[in-house]
Parts: structure tokens; sequence; C-alpha cells
């Protein structure tokens, strides 16, 4: 039988058990496990350690516990996007409508404005200044 290399149990602690640097934990790819790996992981019979890292508390844990909540995370972080999402579209649609308010209010005082200009020319006009 095949036994296990260096490699593999720094695969197998990262892949298996977690140990990927994240949640306080050493990356085992890194080598920083290379000390635990060695004592208790390389030289030994491949198949029988693949079973000792999955059925370990530590990759039970990994699988049932750690794993659950980086998806769950996930999932509530892309509701959160959506929604988002969803806010910032609406409030696009908010401004296009106050740009166009904006636009239409800009057009009317400029109108009033002329039609003021005309009232005073048409009140010098008839002498009606005091």
């Amino acid at each position: 039988m095949s036994k296990v290399t260096q490699d593999i149990a720094r695969i197998l602690a990262h892949g298996v058990a977690g140990r990927n640097g994240f949640d306080g934990r050493s990356n085992a790819l890194s080598g920083a496990d290379d000390g635990d790996l060695n004592k208790y992981h390389v030289n030994r019979e491949t198949n029988e350690d693949i079973l000792s890292w999955y059925t370990s508390k530590e990759g039970v844990t990994y699988r049932e516990v750690t794993l659950p909540k980086v998806y769950s995370d996930r999932d509530t972080y892309k509701a959160q996007a959506d929604s988002a999402a969803t806010v910032i579209a609406a409030k696009d649609a908010e401004i296009k409508d106050l740009k166009a308010q904006l636009a239409l209010a800009g057009s009317d005082t400029q109108g009033l404005n002329a039609f003021g200009e005309s009232l005073r020319w048409l009140i010098g006009r008839l002498g009606l200044k005091k």
C-alpha cells in the first residue's frame, strides 16, 4: 500500500480538516503544520490516514459546524447584496424622476422670467411706473 507523503498530509489537513488559514487556524498548505503532520500522518498507510482525517473530531467539526456556517453566511450576504441592489435600483429611478422634475422646473423658471421681463417692458411702455 502507499504511504502518506508530506504533500498529501498537507492537502488532507487543508481539505478534510479545514486547516485553511481561516477562523484563526493555520494554513496547512503553507507548511505551518508540518511538525504535527510529520509526527502523526506522514508515512502512515494512505487509506487509513484519509479515513482518520475524515472521522477525526477536527474533520467532523469542519464539515458539520464550520462549512454550514460559511454557507449560511454566504447566503445571508447574498440576500443583503440583492436587497441593496433593489434599493439602489429604486433610488436610481427616483433620481431620474427628480432630474426630470428639475429640468421641467428650470424650463418653467425661464418662461416665468421671460414673462416678467415682458410685463416690465409693457408697464414701462404704458407709463405705469411710479
